[in-house]
């Protein structure tokens, strides 16, 4: 499993920060590999998105939902990966940190492309995804 994560401060109250973010349906506004994002039921979604260049779909299950701290989740199908996210009072504002991991597609080609240069590409986009996440928050 590739394992990812990043941190960002945002200017609003935690409640706001995490009611912004339990919204899923709103991730292809502002996640740059996340193409649609559907509700199938409270817990429950299904997912588009364009991860190591490739096309991938995966119904994921949020597995813990603690108000204004923490969401957890972990796909049930297709693309496998899993997470959290946090939140915490830094001032003002609202510290979010996300954790992020997945099991990279096609195998061993999959594992050298993430060691080599994927990894890295995919931590610059967890970096912008959350300043886009930011910059929507703060103008709300």
């Amino acid at each position: 499993m590739a394992v990812h994560e990043g941190t960002i401060i945002v200017d609003a109250p935690v409640h706001e920060v995490f009611m912004m973010w339990r919204n899923l349906e709103n991730f292809p506004q502002y996640m740059s590999s996340v193409k649609e994002v559907k509700m199938l039921d409270g817990n429950r979604s299904h997912w588009k998105g364009n991860f190591m260049g490739l096309t991938q779909e995966w119904d994921a299950l949020t597995t813990e939902i603690v108000e204004d701290r923490k969401i957890a989740w972990k796909s049930t199908s297709g693309f496998e990966n899993s997470g959290w996210v946090s939140f915490e009072p830094h001032g003002g504002g609202t510290k979010i940190t996300v954790h992020f991991e997945y099991n990279p597609p096609v195998s061993i080609i999959g594992d050298m492309a993430e060691a080599l240069f994927v990894g890295a590409d995919f931590d610059d986009a967890i970096a912008r995804d959350l300043d886009n996440f930011k910059a929507r928050v703060e103008a709300a």
